[in-house]
């Protein structure tokens, strides 16, 4: 359970910091970075390289690293629950409000 917290907090602040597509900043875009194995390991070597945000992404990222059947469960949680690719789910979760930089800018 640790595991999944780990990587739902790091996957949440990769995409409100370094998500570069504004359409794919929301739950959609978290969800579809952590169901494929490549969207995954790539935004894990990139929160990995990571220095900004006071270190943060790069202690995130390296939580979340690693392989095994913990790992695997974690992501395929993502993709067995189709209902969140229901038209009204998707309406809700494919878009946001949020902005980071509107807190200025951190380094």
């Amino acid at each position: 359970m640790r595991l999944g917290r780990n990587v739902i907090a790091a996957f949440i602040a990769y995409i409100c910091a370094l998500e570069g597509n504004p359409d794919a900043r929301n739950l959609r875009g978290m969800r579809s970075q952590i169901a494929s194995k490549a969207n995954y390991d790539r935004a894990l070597e990139i929160m990995q390289q990571n220095e900004g945000f006071y270190g943060v992404l790069q202690q995130l990222g390296t939580r979340c690293n690693g392989s095994g059947q913990g790992i695997a469960s974690v992501r395929s949680v993502s993709t067995i629950h189709q209902h969140l690719d229901s038209p009204l789910i998707s309406a809700c979760t494919s878009t946001t409000s949020f902005d980071l930089w509107r807190y200025g800018p951190v380094a």
